[in-house]
């Protein structure tokens, strides 16, 4: 560990975490030696004998592979990969050569660093996303020429689609599978609109498309903390992938609801809208293009990941997504969700879909309670005996257990499960 500092203190500030004094690092910048070795350069002396040629970078524009290098990171591959198998990317502090765990993330990591860091973790991973998932960016242009992506969207056809594989070769993308192991025509027949379609969307927070947790990031590696894996496996089965991005900068706690709806609102109506297709290059543009990103036909699965189950629940009821999401939805896999079946009195609709064509797979110990805690000896897969809370929370659905107790590795960790229920799900109506 050399000469690092405790754990409550900022190796970059030189500030206690407890001091007043340190409160507030949006304005701070970072004198960089020409070696990659950062210190603060706002008037407290820095310790650095490397180098006397310095230059000063604000961190808010720190970005991607070369922004992570300057804060003293980067990704390098280990074996073995989550859960034990293959290989996984996982960040290192360059200096030292120690890997970021959960152990010494805070020495090496403070708070006053942690979003400079993540945001060039998440850069990293979204381009990873891209480059090996097949994807490609749907954004929109709103008031003001403000361009957001609200989607990482799979856009090429299958004849010409290959995919990135652990080992480093390309694989040809696939029709899905029938239970016998033959391939499920009509699947491809029309081109990607009428293939299935899946959609993943991450919890609330600051995670981006395709990201479940920015903390998984630094410690677990990019395979266990984006849908990596699980891009890869819906693009072998021949299908759409869909990594919605919902997020918006947090406005004022009394406007967070709404403003936060309207955003996950807007981010489906582009995406399975016509808006996307029928709408003028000043109100959309995307270099995924209408004609290679359409998904306006074939059956929908979904993953819905914490408070982003409950989002989707309120639009399917109130929101301009009802009308055409409803008549495709052929799955649901909600982990971790939010939603509360009660909302639904009165649209028998809505309440028959979470009844009947949901899973939730729960962390082993999310909302435990006196009468039945969490075990985190329950296996991925394994049936919950849910109680009446349970039941009067979420209805007559289907629950097992995640296999983890940790909320942000759980879609890592039921991967299996949820591909499970998604396969016979297809299998049986389509």
């Amino acid at each position: 560990m050399g000469n690092l500092l405790p754990i409550s203190v900022c190796p970059i500030c030189e500030l206690d975490a407890d001091d007043d004094d340190s409160v507030g690092h949006d304005e701070q910048k970072l004198h960089v030696s020409v070696y990659g070795e950062s210190r603060r350069a706002d008037g407290v002396s820095f310790r650095s004998d490397l180098s006397s040629c310095k230059i000063i970078i604000p961190t808010h524009m720190l970005h991607g592979r070369q922004g992570l290098r300057v804060l003293g990171f980067d990704y390098r591959t280990v074996r073995p990969g989550v859960g034990g198998d293959g290989a996984c990317r996982r960040l290192h502090h360059v200096a030292s050569g120690d890997m970021i765990t959960s152990n010494n993330s805070r020495i090496y990591i403070p708070d006053c660093l942690f979003a400079e860091v993540t945001r060039c973790c998440q850069d990293i991973a979204q381009e990873i996303l891209l480059s090996e998932g097949g994807l490609e960016r749907l954004v929109v242009r709103g008031e003001g020429d403000e361009i957001r992506t609200v989607a990482l969207v799979s856009t090429k056809g299958r004849e010409d689609e290959t995919l990135s594989s652990d080992d480093g070769e390309e694989t040809l993308d696939t029709c899905s599978l029938s239970e016998d192991g033959s391939t499920r025509s009509g699947d491809m027949a029309h081109g990607n609109r009428s293939r299935p379609t899946l959609l993943v969307v991450s919890g609330r927070g600051h995670s981006r498309a395709g990201i479940f947790s920015r903390r998984q990031l630094l410690v677990s590696g990019i395979e266990a903390a984006t849908a990596l894996n699980t891009v890869k496996e819906g693009r072998k089965r021949g299908w759409n992938v869909v990594l919605m991005d919902h997020y918006s900068q947090p406005p004022p706690h009394s406007a967070f609801h709404n403003e936060t709806m309207d955003s996950f609102e807007s981010s489906l109506e582009a995406i399975f809208g016509n808006n996307h297709e029928q709408g003028s290059p000043s109100q959309y543009s995307s270099s995924a293009s209408s004609s290679t990103f359409d998904c306006s036909q074939g059956p929908l699965y979904i993953l819905a990941h914490s408070a982003s189950g409950g989002k989707l629940v309120v639009s399917l009821l109130e929101g301009k997504a009802r009308q055409y999401l409803l008549p495709r939805i052929g799955g649901i896999v909600f982990t971790d969700s939010t939603h509360n079946i009660q909302w639904c009195s009165g649209v028998q609709r809505v309440w028959d879909l979470l009844e009947s064509k949901c899973l939730y797979v729960r962390s082993n110990e999310v909302r435990s309670s006196p009468w039945q805690d969490g075990d985190e000896t329950r296996q991925a897969g394994e049936e919950v005996n849910v109680d009446t809370f349970w039941e009067h929370r979420f209805g007559a659905i289907k629950t097992v257990w995640a296999g983890t107790a940790d909320h942000s590795l759980m879609n890592v960790t039921s991967a299996d499960v949820i591909w499970r229920f998604f396969d016979e799900a297809h299998s049986k109506k389509w």
